[in-house]
């Protein structure tokens, strides 16, 4: 059975409460971060979930090193789960985690790595996790770093055994910060902590300098 990758990508191209990123940047992070996780995993599906989604950009717009450009490289690549608006930041985040796992359900995945689209996993920890969420002798539901307090667990890469994550709420709790309502919904669940095993950057030409670099 294949495994599975989901990537966030917001389609408004929001980075944040008060930022953007131009859209043929984004689109080109999307498609190295792909890129990259197949060089990290075999036999995976990849699946982008994205709110803000516009709808898909016709090839009569496709310029060289557009956006369009990207977004069609991508789509022989990866599957979309999209959403035409963007709930917000926080809401939209916590959304393409429920997007993933309406996915990973469909396509009868047990084992999911979800990320954002401007994370780059150190080399191998994308296998590590995948390997940890599969040792039946230790059976985990939720695989992560803590956040800010130990209440908070990290969205932005994080692993799950996708049965216990069934009833993850895509809205969230009480306007709770993702990474809050996530440490709400694991609160008693098992768990493997584990330390910062990830660059998350936040411009396009920091996540170059670290994709040369790795």
């Amino acid at each position: 059975m294949k495994d599975m990758v989901s990537i966030s990508y917001c389609g408004d191209h929001t980075k944040g409460p008060t930022s953007n990123i131009f859209g043929r940047e984004h689109a080109t992070m999307l498609f190295k971060t792909i890129e990259y996780v197949k060089a990290e995993l075999d036999n995976i599906d990849i699946v982008v979930c994205s709110v803000g989604f516009p709808g898909w950009p016709t090839r009569f717009d496709l310029e060289l090193d557009s956006e369009t450009h990207y977004l069609w490289k991508i789509f022989a690549e990866a599957r979309f789960v999209t959403r035409n608006d963007n709930p917000g930041y926080a809401e939209g985040a916590t959304w393409s985690v429920r997007q993933a796992l309406d996915a990973a359900i469909q396509l009868g995945r047990n084992y999911l790595i979800h990320m954002c689209e401007d994370v780059v996993p150190f080399r191998g920890e994308l296998r590590k996790m995948m390997s940890s969420l599969k040792d039946t002798a230790k059976p985990i539901s939720y695989i992560g770093k803590m956040w800010r307090t130990e209440k908070q667990f990290a969205t932005q890469f994080f692993g799950c055994y996708v049965p216990c994550f069934t009833n993850f709420n895509g809205l969230g709790e009480n306007g709770m910060l993702v990474e809050d309502y996530m440490g709400h919904f694991v609160r008693n669940a098992s768990k493997q902590i584990i330390e910062e095993n990830y660059y998350h950057t936040h411009t396009f030409s920091d996540y170059l300098k670290i994709m040369e670099s790795i």
